[in-house]
């Protein structure tokens, strides 16, 4: 048994290294049709080839970037611009992730990048009338993603043979390739040789025909990862898909918020500087069904900076003071000044939040998201919330409208408030990528 053993690893190793020999070797003299490489990257599925890897890698970040969320959601576009009512900010970010531009390569990791704007009334002010720089409003956000292997379910049901379906599909594509890659080499390969050799003559930058030829085989390579991708969406030859992900997001703001306090309305107010600063670790989990249906879990544990202002969602007064000016006139200024005790101190919070999308259809995708938020520390209330989301998508199935119908238990330090409201999130990124 031992001695089998040994030959088997011994084979294993052999095969190995012939693969990745012929992969490297490939010299591109004629139009190849990209079926042999195609195989050499599917994957292991109980003894039998099955899915192509990179085919897996396209469409599960294809999965990941379509997921329902807030500003605070994975976006794979290079650049985005999202408004978002919760935090009353105005975002502009980007994207890198661990592709690099390759979209059959595995996608690993996403670093995103944005300046958030605080808003009025919809408007970010960023300098004032006399030219003023206002950092107070601006503040930097940073966020590292990380993607998990995703899964693929495939069972077959009473009216779908999945497997079979898949394979024979995979088999006329295959055909397909291989006898436009046959046709290629009859028909055109000489003459594309000799209009490249004349072309060359003339411009140096031009790459050698072989590179060319290798072009057009990665190219009709990913165009045939997607056409099964296309087949399997088209046709629902998968139950669910399903993939996870962790974030760490980190929010340092420029400046400092001003914050004119007095404990009394007889008592001069002071000025106070306060830093929003805070910081999240969250795990996602998504499973998209091919009905259209999908359910989305989120936890979260955040960090912030904190006050008594913001836990009671307290309003400023207007305080007027005078000054004596010449000719017995008088200069009025009005401030805006919280009659409060104020306090500062540091929140931390848990976060659970599920999503079940039930109803789909090709506008968007409607909904139902409870939450519930525990709170530690000096502020330790728990809040809760009722959501009936909806998440609106272009004509690529990716979320560009979001909002959500939403029923809150909100507490403060003396009492706990209902309130209900619409939350919306614009996420733009076709316009400015």
């Amino acid at each position: 048994m031992k001695k089998n053993n040994y030959l088997l690893l011994i084979l294993t190793l052999i095969t190995c290294l012939v693969i990745s020999f012929n992969t490297k070797a490939q010299v591109y003299e004629q139009y190849t049709s990209p079926v042999k490489q195609y195989n050499l990257d599917r994957i292991f599925d109980k003894d039998t080839l099955l899915f192509n890897d990179k085919m897996l890698n396209l469409l599960f970040a294809d999965k990941v970037g379509t997921s329902f969320g807030g500003s605070n959601d994975l976006s794979l576009q290079k650049y985005f611009f999202g408004l978002d009512n919760d935090d009353k900010s105005i975002t502009l970010g980007f994207n890198i992730d661990s592709r690099k531009g390759e979209k059959l390569d595995k996608l690993k990791w996403i670093f995103s990048g944005a300046l958030k704007f605080k808003a009025t009334n919809k408007f970010a002010t960023i300098f004032d009338g006399e030219g003023k720089f206002l950092n107070d409003n601006i503040g930097a956000t940073y966020k590292v993603t990380l993607i998990g292997n995703g899964t693929i379910d495939f069972t077959s049901s009473s009216k779908k043979k999945r497997r079979e379906a898949i394979e024979n599909n995979r088999k006329k594509l295959f055909d397909t390739y291989n006898k436009a890659a046959v046709k290629n080499n009859k028909e055109k390969l000489n003459n594309f040789k000799k209009e490249h050799k004349e072309s060359r003559k003339f411009d140096d930058d031009l790459e050698c025909y072989d590179k060319v030829l290798k072009e057009k085989h990665n190219t009709d390579y990913e165009e045939l990862a997607q056409k099964e991708i296309d087949y399997l969406e088209e046709n629902k030859m998968y139950n669910f898909i399903s993939n996870r992900w962790v974030s760490l997001e980190v929010f340092t703001p420029f400046g400092g918020l001003t914050y004119n306090i007095t404990p009394d309305e007889n008592t001069i107010y002071q000025e106070n500087r306060f830093y929003n600063i805070n910081a999240s670790l969250s795990g996602n989990y998504m499973r998209a069904y091919s009905s259209g249906k999908s359910i989305f879990f989120k936890a979260i544990v955040n960090v912030k900076n904190n006050n008594t202002i913001m836990v009671n969602n307290l309003s400023a007064k207007k305080f007027q003071t005078s000054t004596a000016a010449t000719n017995n006139n008088l200069i009025i200024t009005t401030e805006d000044v919280y009659v409060t005790s104020y306090d500062e101190f540091i929140t931390t919070s848990l976060i659970l939040e599920p999503a079940f999308f039930f109803i789909t259809s090709k506008f968007g995708d409607f909904g139902f998201s409870p939450a519930v938020e525990f709170n530690f520390g000096k502020y330790k209330r728990t809040n809760w919330k009722v959501g009936l989301p909806i998440s609106l998508k272009d004509n690529e199935g990716k979320p560009t409208i979001n909002f959500e119908f939403q029923y809150k238990n909100i507490g403060t330090f003396d009492k706990s408030v209902n309130v209900f409201g619409i939350s919306t999130n614009f996420l733009f990124g076709n316009l400015i990528n």
